[in-house]
Protein backbone atom coordinates (compact mmCIF):
# COMPACT_ATOMS: atom_id res chain seq x y z
CA UNK A 1 0.00 0.00 0.00
CA UNK A 2 1.30 3.67 -0.47
CA UNK A 3 0.27 4.61 2.86
CA UNK A 4 3.75 5.33 4.89
CA UNK A 5 2.48 4.34 8.64
CA UNK A 6 1.24 0.47 6.55
CA UNK A 7 4.80 0.15 5.51
CA UNK A 8 6.40 1.22 8.46
CA UNK A 9 4.18 -1.39 9.99
CA UNK A 10 5.27 -4.06 7.80
CA UNK A 11 8.71 -3.37 8.51
CA UNK A 12 8.33 -3.50 12.21
CA UNK A 13 7.00 -7.49 11.65
CA UNK A 14 9.47 -8.27 9.63
CA UNK A 15 12.04 -7.53 12.23
CA UNK A 16 10.53 -9.16 14.76
CA UNK A 17 10.33 -11.69 13.10
CA UNK A 18 14.12 -11.76 12.24
CA UNK A 19 14.74 -11.28 15.94
CA UNK A 20 12.78 -14.40 16.46
CA UNK A 21 14.96 -16.68 14.32
CA UNK A 22 18.08 -15.36 15.49
CA UNK A 23 17.17 -15.91 19.22
CA UNK A 24 16.53 -19.53 18.50
CA UNK A 25 19.63 -19.95 16.28
CA UNK A 26 21.57 -19.07 19.07
CA UNK A 27 20.06 -20.95 21.72
CA UNK A 28 20.32 -24.05 19.29
CA UNK A 29 24.05 -23.23 18.74
CA UNK A 30 24.71 -22.40 22.92
CA UNK A 31 23.39 -25.78 23.16
CA UNK A 32 25.55 -27.50 20.70
CA UNK A 33 28.88 -25.98 22.08
CA UNK A 34 27.99 -27.08 25.67
CA UNK A 35 27.76 -30.56 24.92
CA UNK A 36 30.52 -30.72 22.76
CA UNK A 37 32.62 -29.01 25.24
CA UNK A 38 31.70 -31.41 27.94
CA UNK A 39 32.31 -34.04 25.69
CA UNK A 40 35.84 -33.03 25.12
CA UNK A 41 36.30 -32.42 28.68
CA UNK A 42 35.69 -36.35 29.39
CA UNK A 43 32.61 -34.95 31.11
CA UNK A 44 29.58 -37.49 30.75
CA UNK A 45 26.15 -36.53 30.10
CA UNK A 46 23.48 -38.62 31.36
CA UNK A 47 20.59 -40.45 29.44
CA UNK A 48 17.99 -37.89 32.01
CA UNK A 49 20.39 -34.69 30.80
CA UNK A 50 20.43 -35.71 27.65
CA UNK A 51 16.48 -35.52 27.76
CA UNK A 52 16.02 -32.09 29.66
CA UNK A 53 18.20 -30.70 27.05
CA UNK A 54 16.37 -32.24 24.48
CA UNK A 55 13.36 -31.18 26.16
CA UNK A 56 14.27 -27.98 26.28
CA UNK A 57 15.21 -27.42 22.73
CA UNK A 58 11.65 -29.09 21.82
CA UNK A 59 10.55 -25.89 24.01
CA UNK A 60 12.31 -23.34 22.64
CA UNK A 61 11.32 -24.34 19.03
CA UNK A 62 7.54 -24.60 19.72
CA UNK A 63 8.12 -21.06 21.55
CA UNK A 64 9.29 -19.57 18.13
CA UNK A 65 6.89 -21.15 16.05
CA UNK A 66 4.05 -19.81 18.31
CA UNK A 67 6.09 -16.17 18.37
CA UNK A 68 6.35 -16.70 14.34
CA UNK A 69 2.48 -17.14 13.62
CA UNK A 70 1.86 -14.48 16.01
CA UNK A 71 3.90 -12.00 13.99
CA UNK A 72 2.41 -13.49 10.69
CA UNK A 73 -1.18 -12.50 12.34
CA UNK A 74 0.19 -9.33 13.46
CA UNK A 75 0.68 -8.52 9.97
CA UNK A 76 -2.76 -9.95 9.07
CA UNK A 77 -4.18 -7.63 11.52
CA UNK A 78 -2.27 -4.51 10.33
CA UNK A 79 -3.28 -5.18 7.03
CA UNK A 80 -6.91 -5.03 7.86
CA UNK A 81 -6.46 -2.17 9.61
CA UNK A 82 -5.99 -0.69 6.46
CA UNK A 83 -8.53 -1.76 4.36
CA UNK A 84 -12.38 -2.86 3.88
CA UNK A 85 -13.05 -6.31 4.53
CA UNK A 86 -16.52 -6.15 2.60
CA UNK A 87 -14.93 -4.49 -0.25
CA UNK A 88 -10.99 -5.21 -0.33
CA UNK A 89 -10.62 -1.97 -0.85
CA UNK A 90 -8.81 1.49 1.41
CA UNK A 91 -10.94 1.89 4.20
CA UNK A 92 -11.16 5.14 5.89
CA UNK A 93 -8.10 4.94 7.84
CA UNK A 94 -5.94 4.56 4.89
CA UNK A 95 -7.55 7.24 2.49
CA UNK A 96 -7.23 9.78 5.02
CA UNK A 97 -3.07 9.13 5.19
CA UNK A 98 -3.11 8.61 1.49
CA UNK A 99 -4.93 12.31 1.32
CA UNK A 100 -2.42 13.65 3.57
CA UNK A 101 1.05 12.52 1.48
CA UNK A 102 -0.96 13.34 -1.77
CA UNK A 103 -2.04 16.90 -0.72
CA UNK A 104 1.26 17.86 0.77
CA UNK A 105 2.89 16.71 -2.94
CA UNK A 106 -0.35 18.55 -4.50
CA UNK A 107 0.93 21.72 -2.67
CA UNK A 108 4.64 21.40 -4.73
CA UNK A 109 4.08 20.53 -7.65
CA UNK A 110 0.29 20.06 -8.75
CA UNK A 111 -3.59 19.48 -8.81
CA UNK A 112 -6.00 16.87 -6.93
CA UNK A 113 -9.45 16.02 -6.78
CA UNK A 114 -10.88 14.84 -4.38
CA UNK A 115 -14.57 12.93 -4.94
CA UNK A 116 -17.23 11.83 -2.60
CA UNK A 117 -19.88 8.93 -4.07
CA UNK A 118 -22.63 8.20 -1.92
CA UNK A 119 -25.83 5.67 -3.67
CA UNK A 120 -29.36 7.28 -3.76
CA UNK A 121 -31.71 5.57 -1.59
CA UNK A 122 -29.34 2.89 -0.51
CA UNK A 123 -31.27 2.34 2.97
CA UNK A 124 -34.55 0.81 0.79
CA UNK A 125 -32.50 -2.31 -0.44
CA UNK A 126 -31.47 -3.09 3.32
CA UNK A 127 -35.24 -2.67 4.43
CA UNK A 128 -36.62 -4.47 1.49
CA UNK A 129 -34.22 -7.04 0.95
CA UNK A 130 -32.08 -7.57 3.82
CA UNK A 131 -28.15 -6.79 4.78
CA UNK A 132 -27.01 -9.59 2.57
CA UNK A 133 -28.45 -8.00 -0.32
CA UNK A 134 -27.35 -4.92 0.67
CA UNK A 135 -23.85 -5.84 0.90
CA UNK A 136 -23.60 -7.50 -2.46
CA UNK A 137 -25.26 -4.09 -3.76
CA UNK A 138 -22.35 -2.64 -1.61
CA UNK A 139 -19.47 -4.54 -3.44
CA UNK A 140 -20.72 -3.86 -6.56
CA UNK A 141 -20.77 -0.15 -6.71
CA UNK A 142 -17.18 0.01 -5.44
CA UNK A 143 -16.22 -1.90 -8.45
CA UNK A 144 -18.07 0.02 -11.16
CA UNK A 145 -16.73 3.26 -9.18
CA UNK A 146 -13.04 1.90 -9.41
CA UNK A 147 -13.93 0.46 -12.88
CA UNK A 148 -14.45 3.87 -14.20
CA UNK A 149 -10.99 5.61 -12.43
CA UNK A 150 -7.78 5.00 -13.84
CA UNK A 151 -4.21 3.10 -12.81
CA UNK A 152 -3.12 5.53 -10.17
CA UNK A 153 -5.96 7.10 -8.65
CA UNK A 154 -7.15 5.29 -5.21
CA UNK A 155 -10.60 4.64 -4.49
CA UNK A 156 -11.86 3.57 -1.01
CA UNK A 157 -14.81 2.69 0.94
CA UNK A 158 -14.97 5.36 4.01
CA UNK A 159 -18.73 4.04 5.49
CA UNK A 160 -21.61 2.24 4.77
CA UNK A 161 -22.42 3.58 0.98
CA UNK A 162 -20.14 5.89 0.72
CA UNK A 163 -17.16 5.83 -1.26
CA UNK A 164 -14.41 8.38 -1.91
CA UNK A 165 -11.76 8.59 -4.53
CA UNK A 166 -8.13 10.96 -5.54
CA UNK A 167 -7.71 11.89 -8.50
CA UNK A 168 -3.76 13.35 -8.94
CA UNK A 169 -2.88 15.50 -12.14
CA UNK A 170 -6.68 16.63 -12.11
CA UNK A 171 -7.34 20.48 -12.37
CA UNK A 172 -9.76 20.86 -14.62
CA UNK A 173 -13.28 20.52 -13.85
CA UNK A 174 -14.57 19.59 -17.26
CA UNK A 175 -12.33 16.43 -16.83
CA UNK A 176 -13.98 15.88 -13.26
CA UNK A 177 -17.33 15.96 -14.93
CA UNK A 178 -15.59 12.98 -17.84
CA UNK A 179 -15.35 10.94 -14.85
CA UNK A 180 -18.86 11.29 -13.11
CA UNK A 181 -20.85 10.88 -16.62
CA UNK A 182 -18.73 7.35 -16.66
CA UNK A 183 -19.88 6.96 -13.41
CA UNK A 184 -23.63 7.77 -14.31
CA UNK A 185 -23.57 6.08 -17.52
CA UNK A 186 -22.55 2.45 -15.25
CA UNK A 187 -25.00 2.88 -12.50
CA UNK A 188 -27.28 3.48 -15.44
CA UNK A 189 -27.45 -0.96 -15.59
CA UNK A 190 -29.00 -2.53 -12.78
CA UNK A 191 -27.10 -4.48 -10.11
CA UNK A 192 -27.69 -8.27 -10.56
CA UNK A 193 -28.25 -10.29 -6.70
CA UNK A 194 -29.35 -13.71 -7.61
CA UNK A 195 -32.79 -13.31 -9.53
CA UNK A 196 -33.19 -9.35 -8.74
CA UNK A 197 -32.45 -6.62 -10.90
CA UNK A 198 -31.94 -3.11 -8.60
CA UNK A 199 -31.55 0.16 -9.87
CA UNK A 200 -29.95 2.71 -7.83
CA UNK A 201 -28.69 6.47 -8.24
CA UNK A 202 -25.35 8.10 -7.56
CA UNK A 203 -25.08 11.19 -6.25
CA UNK A 204 -20.94 12.43 -6.48
CA UNK A 205 -19.22 15.58 -4.74
CA UNK A 206 -15.69 16.83 -6.00
CA UNK A 207 -13.55 19.47 -4.52
CA UNK A 208 -10.47 21.10 -6.67
CA UNK A 209 -7.26 21.21 -4.36
CA UNK A 210 -4.63 23.62 -6.97
CA UNK A 211 -1.65 24.09 -4.75
CA UNK A 212 -3.78 25.18 -2.23
CA UNK A 213 -2.86 25.10 1.58
CA UNK A 214 -5.31 22.76 2.89
CA UNK A 215 -5.83 20.18 5.37
CA UNK A 216 -7.47 16.62 4.58
CA UNK A 217 -9.51 17.38 6.86
CA UNK A 218 -10.94 20.36 4.87
CA UNK A 219 -10.65 18.45 1.52
CA UNK A 220 -13.18 16.13 2.80
CA UNK A 221 -15.43 18.65 4.00
CA UNK A 222 -15.59 20.92 0.98
CA UNK A 223 -16.31 17.34 -0.98
CA UNK A 224 -18.64 16.37 1.48
CA UNK A 225 -20.37 19.84 0.76
CA UNK A 226 -20.75 19.20 -2.86
CA UNK A 227 -21.62 16.02 -2.40
CA UNK A 228 -24.48 17.59 0.25
CA UNK A 229 -25.52 19.97 -2.74
CA UNK A 230 -25.99 16.95 -5.34
CA UNK A 231 -28.39 15.63 -3.02
CA UNK A 232 -30.11 18.93 -2.39
CA UNK A 233 -30.73 19.18 -6.66
CA UNK A 234 -32.52 16.03 -6.91
CA UNK A 235 -30.28 13.16 -6.18
CA UNK A 236 -28.20 11.30 -9.41
CA UNK A 237 -26.15 14.15 -10.32
CA UNK A 238 -22.86 15.75 -9.83
CA UNK A 239 -21.79 19.02 -7.78
CA UNK A 240 -17.83 20.79 -7.65
CA UNK A 241 -17.75 22.77 -5.14
CA UNK A 242 -17.63 26.52 -4.29
CA UNK A 243 -16.95 28.76 -1.61
CA UNK A 244 -20.59 29.66 -1.75
CA UNK A 245 -21.41 26.53 -0.93
CA UNK A 246 -19.92 26.86 2.76
CA UNK A 247 -23.29 29.19 3.43
CA UNK A 248 -25.81 27.85 2.27
CA UNK A 249 -24.24 24.47 4.22
CA UNK A 250 -24.49 26.68 7.21
CA UNK A 251 -28.44 27.51 6.44
CA UNK A 252 -29.30 24.06 5.99
CA UNK A 253 -27.28 23.03 9.22
CA UNK A 254 -28.99 25.91 11.33
CA UNK A 255 -32.73 25.19 9.30
CA UNK A 256 -32.23 21.16 10.22
CA UNK A 257 -31.44 22.24 13.81
CA UNK A 258 -34.55 24.69 13.85
CA UNK A 259 -37.01 22.14 12.28
CA UNK A 260 -35.72 19.80 14.75
CA UNK A 261 -37.39 21.67 17.53
CA UNK A 262 -40.29 22.67 15.21
CA UNK A 263 -40.84 19.15 15.44
CA UNK A 264 -40.16 18.32 19.27
CA UNK A 265 -42.14 21.46 20.28
CA UNK A 266 -45.12 20.81 17.56
CA UNK A 267 -44.70 24.39 16.19
CA UNK A 268 -46.85 23.73 12.87
CA UNK A 269 -50.52 24.78 11.96
CA UNK A 270 -52.67 23.08 9.80
CA UNK A 271 -54.79 24.88 6.81
CA UNK A 272 -57.83 22.91 4.69
CA UNK A 273 -58.04 23.78 0.86
CA UNK A 274 -62.06 22.19 -0.31
CA UNK A 275 -62.24 19.86 -2.68
CA UNK A 276 -65.24 20.43 -4.92
CA UNK A 277 -68.11 17.55 -6.09
CA UNK A 278 -69.30 18.80 -9.98
CA UNK A 279 -72.57 18.62 -8.58
CA UNK A 280 -74.11 19.82 -6.34
CA UNK A 281 -71.67 21.97 -5.48
CA UNK A 282 -70.54 22.01 -2.28
CA UNK A 283 -67.18 20.98 -0.45
CA UNK A 284 -66.73 17.12 -0.43
CA UNK A 285 -64.25 17.42 1.71
CA UNK A 286 -60.81 19.29 2.32
CA UNK A 287 -57.43 18.77 1.51
CA UNK A 288 -55.11 19.38 5.17
CA UNK A 289 -52.02 21.23 4.06
CA UNK A 290 -49.13 21.76 6.66
CA UNK A 291 -47.79 25.14 7.40
CA UNK A 292 -44.20 26.07 9.77
CA UNK A 293 -44.09 29.57 11.09
CA UNK A 294 -40.27 30.09 11.36
CA UNK A 295 -39.66 31.90 14.82
CA UNK A 296 -37.10 34.68 12.95
CA UNK A 297 -37.89 34.36 8.72
CA UNK A 298 -41.67 33.63 9.49
CA UNK A 299 -43.59 31.56 7.30
CA UNK A 300 -41.36 29.06 5.72
CA UNK A 301 -42.84 27.52 2.08
CA UNK A 302 -43.67 23.83 2.85
CA UNK A 303 -41.72 23.38 -0.92
CA UNK A 304 -38.06 24.26 1.03
CA UNK A 305 -38.81 22.44 4.78
CA UNK A 306 -40.92 19.38 3.54
CA UNK A 307 -37.27 18.11 1.42
CA UNK A 308 -35.45 18.72 4.55
CA UNK A 309 -37.79 17.06 6.91
CA UNK A 310 -37.27 14.20 4.75
CA UNK A 311 -33.41 14.33 4.81
CA UNK A 312 -33.39 14.43 8.28
CA UNK A 313 -35.58 11.47 9.22
CA UNK A 314 -38.08 13.47 10.85
CA UNK A 315 -41.31 13.82 8.03
CA UNK A 316 -43.27 10.65 9.79
CA UNK A 317 -43.08 12.90 12.95
CA UNK A 318 -44.75 16.03 10.66
CA UNK A 319 -47.33 14.20 9.13
CA UNK A 320 -48.42 12.33 12.06
CA UNK A 321 -48.85 15.94 13.63
CA UNK A 322 -50.87 16.80 11.09
CA UNK A 323 -52.97 14.08 10.32
CA UNK A 324 -53.57 13.85 14.48
CA UNK A 325 -54.80 17.43 14.58
CA UNK A 326 -56.45 17.52 11.02
CA UNK A 327 -58.63 14.38 12.33
CA UNK A 328 -59.43 16.08 15.83
CA UNK A 329 -60.31 19.16 14.09
CA UNK A 330 -62.46 18.18 11.16
CA UNK A 331 -64.15 15.44 13.36
CA UNK A 332 -67.37 17.17 13.55
CA UNK A 333 -68.04 18.89 10.67
CA UNK A 334 -70.78 16.81 9.46
CA UNK A 335 -69.48 13.99 7.61
CA UNK A 336 -66.80 16.24 6.00
CA UNK A 337 -64.23 13.57 3.67
CA UNK A 338 -60.28 14.78 5.04
CA UNK A 339 -57.71 13.91 2.85
CA UNK A 340 -54.19 14.10 4.16
CA UNK A 341 -50.82 14.16 2.02
CA UNK A 342 -48.20 10.88 3.44
CA UNK A 343 -44.91 11.01 3.04
CA UNK A 344 -43.24 8.02 0.91
CA UNK A 345 -40.84 6.89 3.50
CA UNK A 346 -43.43 7.59 5.94
CA UNK A 347 -46.15 5.45 4.43
CA UNK A 348 -43.82 2.00 3.86
CA UNK A 349 -42.65 2.00 7.43
CA UNK A 350 -44.09 -1.18 9.36
CA UNK A 351 -45.90 0.44 12.15
CA UNK A 352 -47.29 3.32 9.56
CA UNK A 353 -50.86 1.39 9.42
CA UNK A 354 -50.72 0.35 13.04
CA UNK A 355 -50.44 4.47 13.62
CA UNK A 356 -52.86 5.47 11.48
CA UNK A 357 -55.75 3.17 13.23
CA UNK A 358 -54.32 4.08 16.70
CA UNK A 359 -55.31 7.69 15.53
CA UNK A 360 -58.57 7.74 14.78
CA UNK A 361 -59.21 5.82 17.59
CA UNK A 362 -58.06 8.29 19.49
CA UNK A 363 -59.61 11.06 17.96
CA UNK A 364 -62.98 9.12 16.94
CA UNK A 365 -62.54 10.05 13.40
CA UNK A 366 -64.56 7.45 10.96
CA UNK A 367 -62.04 5.44 8.52
CA UNK A 368 -64.89 5.89 5.62
CA UNK A 369 -64.48 9.72 6.09
CA UNK A 370 -60.33 9.57 5.61
CA UNK A 371 -58.39 9.38 2.35
CA UNK A 372 -54.61 9.25 2.23
CA UNK A 373 -52.82 10.61 -0.67
CA UNK A 374 -49.62 9.36 -1.67
CA UNK A 375 -47.04 9.76 -4.77
CA UNK A 376 -45.65 7.37 -7.02
CA UNK A 377 -42.19 7.50 -5.57
CA UNK A 378 -43.89 5.10 -2.71
CA UNK A 379 -43.62 2.47 -5.25
CA UNK A 380 -39.98 2.85 -5.80
CA UNK A 381 -39.32 3.34 -1.96
CA UNK A 382 -40.61 -0.40 -1.76
CA UNK A 383 -43.31 -1.71 -3.75
CA UNK A 384 -44.44 -4.69 -2.01
CA UNK A 385 -44.45 -2.79 1.38
CA UNK A 386 -46.39 -0.42 0.07
CA UNK A 387 -49.43 -2.32 -1.98
CA UNK A 388 -49.35 -3.94 1.64
CA UNK A 389 -50.51 -1.36 3.36
CA UNK A 390 -52.87 -0.08 0.78
CA UNK A 391 -54.35 -3.37 0.83
CA UNK A 392 -54.48 -3.46 4.51
CA UNK A 393 -56.21 0.63 4.95
CA UNK A 394 -58.70 0.22 2.30
CA UNK A 395 -59.90 -3.06 4.40
CA UNK A 396 -60.14 -0.86 7.48
CA UNK A 397 -62.68 1.29 4.96
CA UNK A 398 -59.99 4.21 4.53
CA UNK A 399 -59.28 5.59 1.03
CA UNK A 400 -55.92 5.89 -0.77
CA UNK A 401 -55.59 8.26 -3.39
CA UNK A 402 -52.88 8.67 -6.31
CA UNK A 403 -51.59 12.35 -6.01
CA UNK A 404 -49.32 14.17 -8.65
CA UNK A 405 -50.95 11.61 -10.83
CA UNK A 406 -49.07 11.99 -14.27
CA UNK A 407 -45.71 13.55 -13.71
CA UNK A 408 -43.93 10.73 -12.77
CA UNK A 409 -42.97 8.13 -15.65
CA UNK A 410 -44.04 5.02 -14.30
CA UNK A 411 -48.06 5.49 -13.10
CA UNK A 412 -49.69 3.50 -15.45
CA UNK A 413 -48.08 0.03 -14.44
CA UNK A 414 -49.07 0.67 -10.88
CA UNK A 415 -52.60 1.83 -11.59
CA UNK A 416 -52.84 -1.67 -12.93
CA UNK A 417 -51.48 -3.66 -10.59
CA UNK A 418 -52.51 -1.82 -7.58
CA UNK A 419 -56.05 -1.36 -6.73
CA UNK A 420 -56.73 2.63 -5.58
CA UNK A 421 -59.78 4.67 -4.99
CA UNK A 422 -59.00 8.04 -6.76
CA UNK A 423 -55.91 10.03 -8.85
CA UNK A 424 -55.28 13.65 -8.86
CA UNK A 425 -53.88 15.32 -11.48
CA UNK A 426 -51.28 17.04 -11.36
CA UNK A 427 -51.81 20.60 -11.83
CA UNK A 428 -49.10 21.07 -14.16
CA UNK A 429 -51.79 19.78 -16.98
CA UNK A 430 -54.03 22.06 -16.21
CA UNK A 431 -51.63 24.66 -16.42
CA UNK A 432 -50.81 23.73 -20.10
CA UNK A 433 -53.99 23.83 -21.37
CA UNK A 434 -53.70 27.85 -22.16
CA UNK A 435 -50.28 26.96 -23.67
CA UNK A 436 -50.05 23.70 -25.89
CA UNK A 437 -54.12 24.08 -26.32
CA UNK A 438 -55.24 20.92 -28.21
CA UNK A 439 -52.74 18.78 -27.46
CA UNK A 440 -52.64 19.57 -23.80
CA UNK A 441 -56.62 18.76 -23.81
CA UNK A 442 -56.39 15.82 -25.40
CA UNK A 443 -53.96 14.24 -23.16
CA UNK A 444 -56.33 15.84 -19.58
CA UNK A 445 -59.23 14.15 -21.38
CA UNK A 446 -57.26 10.75 -21.67
CA UNK A 447 -56.18 10.68 -17.67
CA UNK A 448 -59.92 11.20 -16.84
CA UNK A 449 -61.03 8.45 -19.19
CA UNK A 450 -58.53 6.02 -17.78
CA UNK A 451 -59.34 6.84 -14.08
CA UNK A 452 -63.06 6.04 -14.91
CA UNK A 453 -62.07 3.05 -16.88
CA UNK A 454 -60.69 1.79 -13.89
CA UNK A 455 -63.40 2.86 -11.46
CA UNK A 456 -61.65 5.30 -10.02
CA UNK A 457 -62.66 9.05 -8.66
CA UNK A 458 -60.88 11.67 -10.36
CA UNK A 459 -59.39 14.98 -8.85
CA UNK A 460 -58.36 17.70 -10.98
CA UNK A 461 -56.17 20.04 -9.41
CA UNK A 462 -54.47 23.54 -9.70
CA UNK A 463 -58.10 25.02 -11.23
CA UNK A 464 -57.59 28.57 -11.40
CA UNK A 465 -59.47 29.84 -14.58
CA UNK A 466 -63.14 29.45 -16.05
CA UNK A 467 -61.26 27.22 -18.62
CA UNK A 468 -59.96 24.78 -16.66
CA UNK A 469 -63.04 24.24 -14.60
CA UNK A 470 -64.93 24.30 -18.15
CA UNK A 471 -62.68 21.56 -19.41
CA UNK A 472 -62.82 19.06 -16.73
CA UNK A 473 -66.51 19.21 -16.21
CA UNK A 474 -67.10 18.15 -19.42
CA UNK A 475 -64.36 15.54 -19.40
CA UNK A 476 -66.14 13.57 -16.92
CA UNK A 477 -63.78 14.62 -13.98
CA UNK A 478 -65.34 14.05 -10.35
CA UNK A 479 -63.99 16.45 -8.54
CA UNK A 480 -62.00 19.70 -8.29
CA UNK A 481 -59.65 22.04 -6.42
CA UNK A 482 -58.02 25.30 -6.58
CA UNK A 483 -57.47 28.90 -5.86
CA UNK A 484 -60.86 29.72 -8.86
CA UNK A 485 -63.09 27.51 -6.08
CA UNK A 486 -62.02 28.02 -2.84
CA UNK A 487 -57.96 28.94 -0.90
CA UNK A 488 -56.87 27.08 1.76
CA UNK A 489 -57.32 28.35 5.04
CA UNK A 490 -57.74 28.25 8.73
CA UNK A 491 -60.29 26.20 10.92
CA UNK A 492 -61.68 29.05 12.05
CA UNK A 493 -62.68 30.35 8.24
CA UNK A 494 -63.29 26.88 7.13
CA UNK A 495 -66.20 27.06 9.68
CA UNK A 496 -66.97 30.65 8.57
CA UNK A 497 -67.17 29.89 4.80
CA UNK A 498 -70.01 26.75 5.64
CA UNK A 499 -68.40 25.24 2.23
CA UNK A 500 -69.68 21.75 2.92
CA UNK A 501 -73.59 22.38 3.98
CA UNK A 502 -74.67 25.16 1.29
CA UNK A 503 -74.93 24.06 -2.17
CA UNK A 504 -74.38 26.51 -4.21
CA UNK A 505 -73.89 25.72 -8.15
CA UNK A 506 -70.26 25.50 -9.62
CA UNK A 507 -69.56 28.77 -11.40
CA UNK A 508 -70.93 29.02 -14.96
CA UNK A 509 -69.71 30.01 -17.97
CA UNK A 510 -71.11 33.09 -18.48
CA UNK A 511 -70.58 34.38 -14.82
CA UNK A 512 -68.88 37.55 -15.26
CA UNK A 513 -65.37 38.13 -13.25
CA UNK A 514 -65.89 40.45 -10.92
CA UNK A 515 -69.28 38.35 -9.68
CA UNK A 516 -66.97 35.37 -9.51
CA UNK A 517 -64.73 37.36 -6.93
CA UNK A 518 -67.61 38.41 -5.01
CA UNK A 519 -68.62 35.11 -4.73
CA UNK A 520 -65.31 33.53 -3.88
CA UNK A 521 -65.13 36.32 -0.86
CA UNK A 522 -68.21 35.05 0.52
CA UNK A 523 -67.20 31.77 0.40
CA UNK A 524 -63.68 31.90 1.87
Amino acid sequence: MRDSQMLQHGRTVKLSQAVLVASFISLWQQGSDIYNSARLAGVTISHGQLITGACTTITLLIVAVILWRSARALRNIGQLAYVDELTGLPNRRSFDAILSEELKRCAKTGTLAVMYFDLDRFKSVNDSYGHEVGDMVIRAFGGRIKSCLRGPDVIARRSGDEFAALIPGIGDASRLETIAGRIFEAMRKPIRVGSRDIYLGVSIGAHLVDKERVSAAEALRRADFALMQAKEAGRNTFRIFDPHMAEEIRQRGVLESDLRRAVADNQFDVVYQPLFTMTPGKAAGVEALVRWTHPVAGEMPSDKFIPVAEAIGVIGQVGEIVLRRACAEIRDLDGLKLAVNISPSHFVQPEFVEMVTGILVETGFEPGRLELEITESVFLTDASRAADAIARLRGLGIAVALDDFGAGYSSMSYLRQIPLDRIKIDRSFLADLKNHGSSAARLVDVMIELGRSLDMQVTAEGVETLEQLDHVRASGCNEVQGFLLARPMRLDELHRSNLWVQHRPMIEQNNEPDQIGADLKVAV
